[in-house]
């Protein structure tokens, strides 16, 4: 044999053993991408606003950190809390003198005869800048007893807080002076009498509205309505001048909703917005009447908004004025910030009277679930509470194209009507439901069956689907069949429920029983993964399970927690499976990467990420855990970079 033909063989043999790979086809969550443009925050729910400079860089809540990033999402630098500054408290940031003011939660009592926690911490707006405390906040004992007017008025900023006697004596609005420390009252909202469900007078913001020269100043006032079966109490709006004159008072009783706004107001793009949770956001003009109204409710891609912004009311140089009768016109830009660790860039079409999602920037800090549908969703389950939708050709800085208000909290199974069926928690996560989601019947509440509740604590949930034969000959026919499988995290074992393949529900009179497992225990059982020929892979600890179904039992088959002898051929403590086909997916979360196995003879195949190293850059990852697979395409959440990270498997 020929030396040419020696090398020729090898090298086909060397193309041959790398031909399978997992290759990285972009993000998904996070608007930083990769590198050091990954934002990062340190919480799932924040509290704090947004404040768009004059170099359109925006400056947001992160949590435990003020972060500063590029108009399209990318992190220029963050600042992390100082120890005197234990969390970021209230819904509103300021800035005056390029430096930028928020509420926090001091370290110490402040004084009064009321405990209170309150203080003003300011950030100046510059490379190396750090996190100051300014003063305490007397009366102030939570994030929505102060509020702060993103717009100051000369060299004062507005504040409104929690009069600091005691908690029934009134709330007012200040002025103060960061340099001189100096309060000055503008308008104080006498207390009320205490009644029992009755909250004490608040202020929950203050805007300035420039061209009128007034300040709007919305929280609890005192008014009660009996009649109101909701919420008795009505939120209201004053309007004061400058000397704190009262000019009018409006509530949002005529905005005839169930979702009530608690006084929180932005005005931003020539209007006025009124948010509250849910997703409800109302355009107002300046006297408040429907402008047009309610624009926005029970939309869970905005969760609870915040601030909102006026792209062109901060007189960016690059932001040019729109000519009359162009295309530009009919928008005003807007920012958007949220409860979420992320904001919107957003725009108002004044044509159609719209709202219109265009950007999100942030990252996901927390994530409980991953699922892929055939048809190209990536349902996501998010913080505490949530459970977002993006296509899988959508980019890092795309907004979720539908999202849920209930969590679907496991991986699960989509049926051929595109529903998905996954394990969500009941409001005190005690107990758990089989829940039904789908982004198609553009329903902005969740549709989770209440009943079928699990009494216990779920490690990971898996459904298989299938058909039945009922009679014989010429009278047989085929029934389709699901079966769903639960694995117990208290007493390690496995579960079994059948369910009704078309409603997603418990089948019958049946229930959820345990199952008898043969040759193996269990010791820490997570993900499901359901293959063929009725074989389930169960993440057990730092390996992966087979299981044979046996009637009513499970048959041990084989355990995989190595595939060679090398130091880098076997998985760390943490791992997580999902499964499609021949394919099996595996997050080695304390090794940094997913590894690709064929299913049933478990046989290497591929890896992404570099053992033991936690990487930044696209193909690398930093503690990879909840991962889903369909077909070739595969969707990880990525923890340590707070981002979804999409794949192919390529033969």
């Amino acid at each position: 044999m020929n030396r040419a033909y020696v090398l020729m063989l090898l090298l086909l043999c060397a193309v041959a053993a790398r031909a399978a790979e997992i290759q990285p086809a972009g993000v998904i969550g996070n608007s930083g991408s990769e590198g050091p443009a990954l934002i990062r925050a340190g919480a799932a729910e924040v509290e704090g606003g947004v404040y768009l400079d004059q170099d359109l860089t925006l400056w947001c809540s992160g949590g435990d950190r003020i972060i500063n990033a590029t108009f399209d999402g990318r992190l220029i630098r963050d600042y992390p809390l100082p120890p005197d500054c234990k969390a970021i408290w209230g819904h509103y940031f300021a800035a005056l003198d390029g430096v930028l003011y928020f509420g926090g939660r001091g370290d110490k009592l402040s004084k009064g005869p009321i405990p209170s926690w309150g203080a003003l911490f300011a950030l100046p707006m510059k490379p190396g800048g750090a996190i100051q405390y300014v003063c305490a906040l007397d009366g102030v004992q939570g994030p929505d007893t102060m509020a702060l007017c993103p717009v100051p008025i000369g060299k004062e900023l507005l504040l409104g807080r929690q009069l600091p006697d005691n908690s029934k004596t009134g709330a007012g609005v200040f002025f103060f002076n960061p340099v001189t420390k100096e309060f000055r009252p503008l308008k104080i909202f006498a207390g009320q009498p205490e009644k029992a469900g009755v909250p004490p007078v608040c202020i929950k913001s203050v805007a300035l509205d420039p061209a009128r020269k007034a300040v709007y100043v919305g929280g609890y006032f005192g008014k009660f309505n009996v009649g109101r079966l909701h919420s008795p109490c009505v939120y209201e709006f004053v309007l004061v001048d400058l000397e704190g004159k009262e000019i009018w008072r409006r509530d949002t009783l005529y905005l005839g909703t169930a979702v009530d706004p608690r006084g929180w107001l932005c005005f931003a793009g020539g209007a006025a917005w009124l948010t509250a949770w849910h997703g409800h956001l109302a355009r107002m003009d300046r006297n408040f009447s429907l402008a047009p109204g309610i624009v926005a409710s029970w939309n869970f891609e905005l969760n609870t908004p915040r601030q909102i912004l006026g792209v062109r009311d901060v007189g960016a140089a690059c932001i040019e004025a729109p000519v009359s009768g162009s295309l530009a016109s009919a928008y005003d830009p807007l920012v958007i910030a949220t409860s979420r660790p992320f904001a919107y860039f957003a725009r108002w079409d004044r044509r159609e009277n719209r709202l219109e999602l265009v950007r999100r920037i942030g990252a996901l800090p927390s994530v409980s679930s991953i699922n892929l549908s055939a048809d190209g969703w990536v349902s996501v389950g998010v913080g505490p509470g949530d459970h977002s939708w993006w296509r899988w050709e959508d980019g890092p800085d795309a907004p979720p194209r539908f999202a849920n208000l209930a969590m679907g909290a496991s991986g699960g199974a989509f049926d051929e009507r595109g529903r998905l069926c996954c394990l969500a928690p009941s409001p005190y996560a005690k107990t758990w439901t089989t829940g039904v989601f789908s982004p198609i019947t553009a329903t902005h509440s969740a549709d989770v069956n209440p009943d079928n509740l699990v009494p216990f604590t779920p490690g990971g949930f898996g459904v298989r689907q299938g058909t039945k034969v009922l009679g014989a000959g010429v009278h047989a026919r085929e029934m389709k069949v699901a079966v769903a499988y639960a694995t117990h995290r208290d007493d390690k074992g496995l579960w079994r429920c059948p369910m009704e393949i078309y409603t997603w529900k418990v089948a019958g009179r049946e229930q959820w029983k345990k199952i008898t497992t043969t040759g193996v225990a269990l010791a820490d059982p997570g993900e499901i993964a359901m293959l063929e020929g009725g074989v389930i892979a169960v993440a057990d600890g730092g390996g992966v399970v087979f299981l044979q179904e046996a009637g009513e039992k499970l048959e041990f088959i084989a355990r995989l927690d190595k595939w060679g002898a090398a130091p880098d051929q076997s998985f760390g403590k943490e791992i997580h499976i999902a499964a499609d086909g021949p394919h099996l997916v595996v997050a080695d979360t304390q090794r940094h990467r997913v590894l690709w196995f064929h299913a049933e003879g478990r046989q290497f195949k591929g890896q992404l990420g570099e053992t033991d190293r936690p990487g930044v850059r696209l193909g690398t990852f930093d503690r990879p855990k909840c991962l889903a697979i369909q077909g070739n395409r595969v969707a990880v959440y990525d923890a340590g970079n707070q981002r979804i990270v999409k794949a192919l498997l390529a033969q």
